[in-house]
């Protein structure tokens, strides 16, 4: 007698068919955690911007703004943006003025926040859409 090694064409198809039920199952479960995650991810950088922010102005005992920035790519970045939309990145300056807008000359830039991923929007309500001092 031989001995057969491998598996049969019904036992691939039987295997094919019920992992592509678990697959089907587990998709949208998957697209939900990745967005999930996502937001969840965006939110600890945020909050960890601030914690750095408060942290050295507590360090540096001055006046430390955090201010949204429609390019932070930019060889000179400034504050700005689309009002309420903090996604296109952040800046993080000690002032050396009384304004709340970053100036090289007066003003020493600690930070520069990228953008927030594609999937990810960070909004503020009208009522906290100015620089966080």
């Amino acid at each position: 007698m031989r001995s057969r090694n491998g598996f049969t064409l019904i036992e691939l198809m039987m295997a094919l068919a019920i992992a592509s039920i678990l697959l089907a199952i587990a998709a949208p479960n998957m697209a939900s955690f990745l967005r999930t995650n996502s937001l969840r991810a965006q939110t600890a950088k945020t909050v960890g911007a601030i914690k750095f922010a408060r942290a050295e102005a507590v360090k540096r005992r001055a006046t430390v703004i955090l201010c949204r920035t429609a390019d932070p790519t930019a060889e000179s970045p400034s504050c700005g943006g689309a009002a309420n939309t903090w996604t296109s990145g952040y800046l993080i300056f000690v002032s050396g003025d009384t304004n709340s807008t970053y100036e090289p000359s007066t003003d020493t830039l600690v930070r520069v926040g990228p953008a927030a991923p594609s999937a990810v929007d960070v909004l503020t309500s009208a009522a906290c859409n100015r620089n966080l001092e």
